[in-house]
């Protein structure tokens, strides 16, 4: 079991030390568009044994994919008080080490599903899809350093925060210039899935009180 921290701190403290989970701004969107230009940029690489557009549907999903793994670690907010969640999260998700992991898992299931589909990828293909599966991860702990909520990329070495706080941790201009790329995605596939992807993140942060009309 991973090591956590655990501070000695009177209740009322740790309310004022923590605000309410709700209200914790969460940016997926911007993860997934930037995913999938990562990807997009990656499936126009041609010599591959595989057909183009299996190859462009598989890169640009891994991308989109990839780019929102390490935000798992929020399926194990709900087990800890608001305090030890905002010291957790960004933390052993948000690491290179964790990235590796993630890419590693994402091969696999490419390679799963290159074999369900009867696909045989040479040398060059499998260098794409490697390439994809480990940067997407990658690109999500980028992205997230850059705000100043920051990451602990190099744990277990290093467990100290890193941040370059220069974006601000939901950044609707971003949407407005990532949006236009469902227009440019050739696979009708990929563009379902990016499309349902985005719906269903805007529909989650309307319900968790992220979106909520001015007043």
């Amino acid at each position: 079991m991973l090591p956590r921290v655990r501070w000695h701190r009177p209740r009322a403290a740790a309310k004022l030390a923590a605000p309410s989970r709700r209200r914790e701004p969460l940016d997926n969107i911007s993860h997934t568009l930037a995913g999938v230009l990562l990807g997009e940029c990656l499936a126009r690489m041609r010599g591959g044994a595989m057909p183009l557009q299996p190859r462009r549907t598989l890169v640009v999903v891994l991308a989109a994919v990839g780019s929102n793994l390490p935000d798992l670690d929020l399926l194990d907010s709900g087990w800890h008080d608001r305090l030890d969640y905002l010291l957790h999260h960004r933390g052993y998700s948000h690491s290179v080490v964790a990235a590796a992991l993630a890419g590693a898992l994402l091969a696999v299931l490419a390679r799963g599903w290159l074999h369900w589909r009867g696909h045989r990828p040479n040398a060059r293909d499998w260098g794409v899809i490697g390439a994809i599966a480990l940067l997407g991860p990658l690109l999500h702990l980028a992205l997230d350093y850059g705000n100043s909520y920051g990451v602990h990329p190099w744990w277990p070495l290093d467990n100290r925060w890193r941040y370059g706080d220069s974006l601000f941790i939901v950044e609707p201009w971003l949407w407005l210039a990532g949006t236009p790329l469902l227009a440019t995605l050739r696979s009708r596939s990929a563009r379902t899935l990016l499309a349902l992807a985005l719906g269903a993140i805007v529909l989650a942060a309307a319900a968790s009180g992220l979106a909520r009309p001015a007043v």
